[in-house]
C-alpha cells in the first residue's frame, strides 16, 4: 500500500489554511487546489510498502514520537516550487525547527527499521494548489481578488515572474497552534485526487518546560566539558539541560541531589536531560525547539550556534570561543567549503587536541556568559 507519515496540523492552523485555499481558488481559477481535508505536512513519503512491512513503519512512528516533544508552530508566507506558469503553491511556517526535528527522528527510525522512503531533503510546508498560474500576475486585476495588494514580504523559490505573482495575491491568513501528534497515512489515488486514510497515530512527548529565567543548554554529544558546564551552572544558580542522542548515557553526569523536573524544581539550579534518536542532527533540532532569548548554548556545531544566535541566545564552543553575529556567517561559509572539499574526496585539517588551556578558557568565558545572563 502507498504510505506517508505526516505531522497533524493544529485546528486553528488548519482553519487559516482553509481560508487561504478559498481565496486562492477565487484568485487563481485555473489552478488545482488540494481538498481541505487533505492538508498536511509530509515528514516522510514511503511509497508502496508491502503489507508485512506496515507494522515496522508503525513501530518507527511510535519510537520517533516518543523521542520528540510537542511543539508550537505559526504559519508564514506563501512560496512556490516549479515554473511560475505551472507552480506548486504552498504555505510555510515562521519557525520550522520543530518539524525539522520530528522529520529527522522519523527518518532515522525508518532507516533503523529497514523501511524504505524518499530521501529527498525535507522542507516543512503545506501544499495548497498545484498548477497555479502565477506567471504574469504582477499587474492587472486577478479574477475574484479585487484590488492588488503589496507583497507583505512574500517569498518565492522561483524567479521574478513567480515573485510578482505571489505579490499580487492577498496576504495569507496566519494562525498558530501546537503540533501534538504524528500519523501514518494510506494514500489512494483516483481521478478525483488522493484519498488519505489514517492507519496509526502516535502522540508526541510532553514539551520541555522552560524556566522563567535563563537556561544553560549543553549539546552533550561527545562534549568534553559537560562536567564543567554543570559545575558552573551550580555556581551561578542557572538551570541546565543536557541534550544528546540515546548513546550518550547523559544520566551519568547528574548527581543524586540534582532535581530533574523543571516544573517543580527549587529556585535556582536544577539539571535535566533530553535524549533524541541517533543521527540526522536530531539532537540539534531538539535543542533549538527548547531555546528562548537569554539562554546560553554550549556546542561544537557551528550550525547549531548560528540557530541559537537567531533565537536570541548566546553560544559558546567547547574551547571557549564565544560566537557572535559578526563572525558566524564567515564560520558557516568555511564549514561549507570544507564539506565541499571532503565530498570531492579531498582532506581538510582536523581539530587540534583538546588541551587544559582550552578547558580553562571555556570555564572563564562560560562563567562570564552565565553572569551576564542572570
Amino acid at each position: 500500500m502507498r504510505l506517508f507519515i505526516s505531522a497533524d496540523l493544529p485546528e486553528d492552523v488548519r482553519g487559516a489554511l482553509e481560508d487561504n485555499l478559498a481565496d486562492l481558488v477565487a484568485a487563481l481559477p485555473g489552478g488545482r487546489p488540494v481538498r481541505p481535508e487533505t492538508l498536511h505536512v509530509t515528514l516522510a513519503f514511503l511509497g508502496d510498502v508491502p503489507d508485512e512491512r506496515v507494522p515496522a513503519a508503525v513501530a518507527a512512528v511510535d519510537r520517533a514520537a516518543e523521542s520528540q516533544p510537542a511543539f508550537d508552530v505559526a504559519l508564514d508566507d506563501y512560496g512556490t516550487f516549479g515554473p511560475p506558469e505551472n507552480a506548486v503553491l504552498w504555505q510555510g511556517f515562521a519557525d520550522a525547527s520543530g518539524f525539522d526535528a520530528l522529520a529527522a527522528a522519523v527518518r532515522v527510525e525508518l532507516e533503523a527499521a529497514e523501511v524504505d522512503f524518499d530521501r529527498k531533503d525535507f522542507r516543512a510546508h503545506v501544499t495548497l494548489m498545484r498548477r497555479a498560474p502565477l506567471a504574469g500576475l504582477g499587474s492587472g486585476e486577478l479574477a475574484g481578488s479585487g484590488e492588488l495588494t503589496g507583497s507583505g514580504g512574500l517569498a518565492s523559490s522561483e524567479g521574478p515572474s513567480a515573485a510578482e505573482g505571489l505579490a499580487a495575491l492577498e496576504e495569507p491568513y496566519v494562525d498558530e497552534g501546537r503540533v501534538e501528534t504524528v500519523t501514518l497515512f494510506r494514500s489512494e489515488l483516483s481521478s478525483d485526487g488522493p484519498t488519505y486514510t489514517a492507519l496509526h497515530t502516535a502522540r508526541l512527548a510532553e514539551p520541555f518546560a522552560h524556566p522563567a529565567g535563563p537556561l544553560l543548554v549543553v549539546d552533550a554529544d561527545a562534549c568534553p566539558v559537560t562536567r564543567e558546564c554543570l559545575a558552573e551552572a551550580r555556581r551561578a544558580g542557572v538551570p541546565v539541560l543536557l541534550a544528546g542522542n540515546t548513546t550518550q548515557n547523559l544520566e551519568k553526569h547528574l548527581r543524586p541531589d540534582d532535581p530533574r523536573d523543571p516544573a517543580h524544581a527549587r529556585r535556582g539550579f536544577w539539571a535535566a536531560t533530553s535524549t533524541s534518536v541517533v543521527g540526522a542532527d536530531s539532537a540539534d533540532f531538539q535543542i533549538v525547539t527548547c531555546l528562548q532569548a537569554g539562554d546560553v548554548v554550549v556546542t561544537q556545531d557551528i550550525g547549531l550556534a548560528a540557530m541559537a544566535l537567531g533565537r536570541g541566545a548566546a553560544a559558546i564552543g567547547v574551547r571557549g570561543r564565544v560566537y557572535d553575529r559578526a563572525t558566524i556567517d564567515s564560520a558557516l561559509f568555511i564549514r561549507h567549503e570544507e564539506k565541499k572539499v571532503r565530498r570531492a574526496g579531498g582532506r581538510t585539517q582536523g581539530p587540534s587536541a583538546f588541551t587544559d588551556q582550552d578547558r580553562s578558557r571555556f570555564v572563564r568565558n562560560l562563567r562570564r556568559l552565565l553572569e551576564e545572563a542572570r
